[in-house]
């Protein structure tokens, strides 16, 4: 980082650097004294210290010149407090920008506003000195920040979101990138409220390596008309209601794939009983007259451990009345690791407002999974073109199991290690695919050996070190260093 004197300090081309302070040894003394310069191709730097203010910038950055960039000099230090300021949208407003970049913060927002905003769909505003114009976003990226919620319920991070006047997918190119979100504020007559990540109205998401702790409902959840978007290499400890939740509401989801994400932890606080990723329609805003449907999912490689309720459930009954009826089809289901989840492993259910078809189940691995199927999959209703087979079960106790399974202890390298030894059953059991699914958690290409191995873990007789993933019970937020750069 550059030092320069006021107003700012050119990085060649026209465009500046800017320094903000508490101090006064920068450019300003307030982040929002910045953002009213800030124009595209600029870069505001962020000394540590406690800023009790918001940031909504007036500009936006363009293709040809670049984003604005607000960053933290130091990772989590500069740090945006608003919990004692009276309620407004969210403490980083975005909406409707476009090129724009937030890296770095940590965020304490008051109980019932968003910590990060961006996209809200709504009519012209013009009584918003901010943002004036239609308030679709794109090009937007969330890196590395840290937000903590405080008592009542609030979503950490918010794209899209309800008003008239709204264009489907109108918010797209928007990454949000190993943010750390700690919702231990909630109190359990808060759960089920808003969600901890909540994606609607958008395309070419991608949300990776991220952290959520004790969300008060969804960790994470693509709530209604999103498509071409991916959810991967997330970390979700004691979700709420559901750890991830593809939804099509009102509007077609499709497109998706989630995969490599670490999903664990059971709630049951306030009569709930979470589970680990769930995918079906709400039916909240469609008629008989315009039915709605999710369609080409993709969930593989993904781990889910210890749950109150199902590691996974495809298909559920509508939360809404109404005769509109949701179609899901084309999904695949392949190479997830199911362990010790409460009421099962793995549900279908084709129900009413939720019709289920052409699923796929295919080389999951099940154990310690309770409920009345156990270790098998639990499958409710007539499902057309679903396909179960190279799946393995440690117990074989119902009559779901598909075909070509494999059953008993797979023999994992400890209770808290679920890779598998190479006397595991499910070691060149599992069928033979093609991408994305011949890459495995730990980035091992399959096969190794004969076959793809069942579970989300290929055995590697000499593996490459791989991530280790810890938690602090406590919550603690991990030590990293700014590391910069262009994506």
């Amino acid at each position: 980082m550059n030092t320069g004197e006021s107003p700012g300090f050119s990085r060649g081309r026209g465009f500046k650097e800017y320094i903000v302070a508490k101090d006064g040894t920068g450019n300003f003394t307030t982040i929002q004294a910045a953002a009213n310069v800030a124009r595209a191709g600029d870069i505001v730097w962020v000394k540590p210290g406690t800023y009790n203010e918001r940031l909504i910038p007036v500009n936006q950055g363009n293709e040809t010149e670049g984003y604005i960039k607000f960053i933290s000099t130091e990772k989590h230090g500069a740090i945006l407090n608003t919990s004692a300021l009276s309620y407004d949208y969210a403490t980083v407003r975005i909406m409707g920008k476009h090129w724009m970049w937030i890296e770095g913060f940590t965020i304490y927002p008051p109980s019932g506003e968003h910590g990060i905003a961006t996209g809200k769909k709504v009519p012209v505003d013009y009584s918003d000195p901010y943002n004036p114009e239609y308030k679709c976003s794109s090009n937007v990226m969330i890196k590395d920040n840290y937000i903590r919620g405080q008592s009542g319920n609030y979503t950490a991070i918010r794209v899209g979101g309800s008003g008239s006047g709204s264009e489907i997918y109108c918010n797209n190119h928007i990454t949000i990138d190993g943010t750390y979100i700690d919702d231990t504020g909630h109190t359990a007559a808060a759960q089920g409220g808003p969600e901890a990540i909540s994606i609607s109205d958008a395309e070419f998401m991608e949300i990776k390596n991220n952290t959520v702790i004790n969300s008060s409902a969804i960790a994470l959840v693509l709530k209604s008309g999103v498509s071409n978007s991916s959810v991967h290499h997330n970390i979700i400890k004691n979700p709420g209601t559901s750890g991830i939740k593809l939804d099509t509401y009102a509007y077609a989801t499709k497109n998706i794939d989630v995969y490599n994400n670490y999903v664990y932890g059971p709630r049951t606080d306030a009569g709930w009983s979470n589970t680990g990723i769930i995918f079906y329609s709400e039916n909240g805003g469609i008629t008989e007259d315009s039915p709605c449907f999710m369609e080409h999912i993709r969930l593989y490689n993904n781990l889910i451990v210890g749950l109150a309720g199902f590691g996974m459930q495809a298909g559920g009954f509508a939360v809404f009345t109404g005769s509109g009826i949701s179609t899901i089809r084309d999904i695949n289901i392949v190479s997830n690791t199911f362990v010790n989840n409460n009421y099962g492993g793995l549900r279908v259910l084709d129900s009413a407002r939720n019709k289920l078809e052409n699923v796929v189940v295919r080389n999951n691995l099940l154990k310690g999974n309770g409920g009345s199927r156990q270790d098998n999959i639990y499958k409710d209703g007539n499902i057309p073109n679903l396909v179960i087979e190279n799946n393995h079960y440690t117990n074989n106790t119902g009559a779901d199991t598909g075909l070509n399974f494999t059953t008993g202890d797979p023999m994992f390298v400890s209770t808290t290690d679920f890779h598998i030894t190479s006397s595991s059953p499910a070691k060149d059991a599992g069928a033979t695919l093609g991408s994305p699914y011949n890459v495995d958690f730990d980035g091992n290409v399959r096969p190794i050996g004969s076959a793809y191995d069942i579970g989300a873990y290929e055995y590697n007789p000499i593996p490459c070190p791989s991530l280790q993933i810890q938690i602090s019970m406590s919550g603690a937020v991990p030590l990293w260093t700014l590391d910069h750069r262009e994506e």
